[in-house]
């Protein structure tokens, strides 16, 4: 038996991280009725980062955990949405014109082992792009830094295919 979670709580979490992506350009650009609106509007974006962050950290470890324990059923039923791309790695960041696609079972353990994390914004208005750009270091190679650029779109829609 692997951990329990309910799949229609997975399920709202992706529909949470999906809404905060699709609302962020609308509430950057609200003006409200003015500076009380516009300052409530502002403090209830700092939520924006912490909240994707949450949901994508518990998305990655509740789905690889799945995989990990069901590795059987997942390459049979599912070996296509384990290897679709969801986004670009550098293994060797210094080396940006060695990148590769990166899979969602990689963006998992990337995600996971990430050391420094980066929401992508538009610069005019400050909203999530649905970018999260994500830095570490493989195992054992503290001198070699790895970057990963994961579109949350098609991680999020991906795990919804994979979730348990």
């Amino acid at each position: 038996m692997t951990f329990l979670y309910e799949s229609p709580l997975l399920e709202l979490e992706i529909y949470r991280v999906l809404t905060i992506l699709e609302a962020s350009p609308a509430l950057a650009e609200f003006e409200g009725e003015g500076e009380k609106d516009r300052n409530g509007v502002v403090h209830l974006r700092r939520f924006e980062d912490p909240e994707v962050s949450r949901i994508v950290v518990s998305l990655a470890a509740i789905v690889r955990s799945s995989i990990d324990a069901n590795k059987r059923y997942y390459e049979i039923v599912h070996k296509r949405d384990l290897i679709r791309s969801v986004g670009t790695l550098w293994p060797d960041a210094d080396k940006r014109a060695e990148s590769g696609l990166l899979v969602f079972r990689d963006a998992c353990n990337k995600t996971l082992h990430a050391d420094l994390v980066e929401p992508e914004r538009t610069p005019e208005t400050l909203a999530l792009t649905g970018k999260l750009v994500l830095h570490g270091s493989p195992m054992g190679k503290p001198d070699v830094r790895w970057e990963a650029e994961l579109d949350l779109r098609k991680y999020a829609l991906t795990t919804l295919f994979l979730a348990p």
